[in-house]
């Protein structure tokens, strides 16, 4: 590859140049001269002078580097204090499928804790659960359950302080299904739970994901099994489960079952049903099911803090 400002020297080189002075050179890849080529497998650029071909060929074969950021301060295991912008946000019944709007308090989650240090920036996790529980139910909550939880976890930014926010699982699925869930037995199409792997999904989302495994493996490298257990930010010494941004389908004969994914309060995965058709009886059942939240945020680049040793007793306190 070319060093930024280097220049060509030798003969053969300055032969090539002379020869090919109102002619095109074609770059494709592996630092070979043949002719009026040099060729660089993988890649094919053309230019007026090889001088220009090989900085075609540098800016598109290197790769991409950040744009200058701060080197975050903070390590894996550090707890800071967030608070979110909103202290309310109210989530309406088409998109969560249950009977009633809800709402939510954001502000309610302010004690966060370092699970991953990127080159520019930070990611947090919720170090409780949200003290609401959030209902999902039938199909309609297995078609907009993803987008929910990632409008839900939206709520958690903090203007000043984050960039980002997702739901702890949550990792590009398909957001809102716009297919209807099919009435009848599928055949025997499973998302098996795994706990390595980068996961997949099955026909957009429709027959549920495995892509949870990203968020649920890095809380585990950072922490161990019980960094996947929380409590109840009101009541501290309480477990709760909380909903894992990812569905699951399964089907056996005669019954076909459409679940969201979730965390147990001992720490491991579970599901619960959200649709549920029995071929025998040709009847369907929209369950009610209803979990808390842990929302994950990113820290924008350069945030650092005046206050706090980073403890769980004295969180960083950010300026």
């Amino acid at each position: 590859m070319r060093r930024k400002n280097s220049r060509i020297k030798s003969n053969i080189f300055v032969f090539a140049i002379s020869a090919i002075l109102f002619s095109v050179v074609v770059v494709s890849a592996a630092t070979l001269l043949k002719g009026n080529e040099i060729q660089y497998t993988g890649s094919t650029v053309a230019a007026s002078n090889i001088q220009e071909a090989l900085d075609k060929l540098y800016d598109e074969a290197r790769p991409v580097i950040p744009s200058q950021c701060e080197i975050p301060t903070y390590s894996v295991g550090d707890y800071i204090r967030i608070v979110p912008d909103s202290s309310s946000y109210k989530i309406p019944a088409s998109l969560t499928g249950y009977d009633n709007e809800q709402e939510i308090n954001p502000s309610g989650l302010t004690l966060w804790r370092v699970i991953k240090v990127n080159p520019c920036n930070v990611e947090v996790v919720s170090e409780y659960v949200s003290s609401e529980a959030i209902h999902f139910k039938g199909k309609t909550g297995y078609k907009n359950y993803i987008g929910a939880l990632k409008n839900i976890a939206n709520q958690y930014i903090n203007q000043k302080y984050t960039s980002g926010a997702r739901m702890v699982g949550y990792s590009s699925q398909t957001e809102y299904i716009a297919s209807d869930v099919t009435i009848g037995n599928t055949g025997t199409t499973s998302t098996a739970d795994i706990t390595s792997g980068y996961g997949s999904e099955i026909n957009n989302g429709l027959a549920g994901d495995t892509l949870y495994i990203n968020d649920y493996q890095l809380i585990r490298a950072a922490y161990g099994a019980q960094g996947l257990i929380a409590y109840d930010v009101t009541e501290t010494n309480t477990k709760r489960a909380y909903w894992l941004a990812s569905r699951k389908f399964e089907s056996s004969n005669p019954e076909s079952y459409w679940s969201s994914r979730a965390i147990h309060t001992d720490g491991t995965l579970d599901i619960y049903d959200l649709y549920v058709y029995d071929a025998s009886q040709t009847e369907y059942d929209e369950s009610d099911s209803y979990n808390r939240i842990r929302p994950i945020l990113i820290l924008k680049s350069g945030v650092s803090h005046n206050a706090g040793t980073g403890t769980k007793a004295d969180p960083y306190v950010l300026y």
